[in-house]
């Protein structure tokens, strides 16, 4: 199952299922404008599998306030 939505202009969220394994893929930047969009995307991908994996590896930035 693969699904993905857009949150905001700055940052993506994409899901796919892994065998058990829900990963959560961000693309782009979770800053403190985004920080809270990141939390839901996350919080609504463990309620799917208690096997919840963040592919981070698309970020071009963290804010680290």
């Amino acid at each position: 199952m693969k699904g993905g939505y857009s949150m905001s202009a700055t940052v993506e969220f994409k899901e796919e299922t892994k065998g058990n394994w829900n990963i959560l893929k961000a693309i782009g930047r979770i800053d403190t404008t985004t920080a809270s969009l990141a939390e839901q995307a996350g919080l609504a991908a463990i309620d799917k599998s208690s096997q919840l994996a963040f592919d981070m590896s698309q970020l071009n930035y963290i804010s680290s306030a």
